[in-house]
């Protein structure tokens, strides 16, 4: 996992192995809220990046995303 601070709090993002073969990106407040998103959804894990604002997504976790 990587993680991304701007301001009080950031953003963590887990990106498969092989990143080149990426079809979804999956945004949510928890790890575990996108595990869910991805498997009632039929998303195959590698070829996903999960981004978890690790909370509220506010004004500033957009703004980090978007820089990213």
């Amino acid at each position: 996992a990587k993680n991304y601070i701007n301001g009080k709090k950031g953003v963590a993002i887990l990106t498969p192995k092989d990143i080149e073969n990426t079809e979804n990106v999956v945004i949510g407040e928890s790890y575990i809220d996108c595990l869910s998103y991805i498997q009632l959804h039929h998303l195959i894990p590698e070829e996903t990046i999960i981004v978890s604002t690790q909370g509220t997504i506010t004004k500033t976790e957009l703004n980090t995303i978007k820089a990213i």
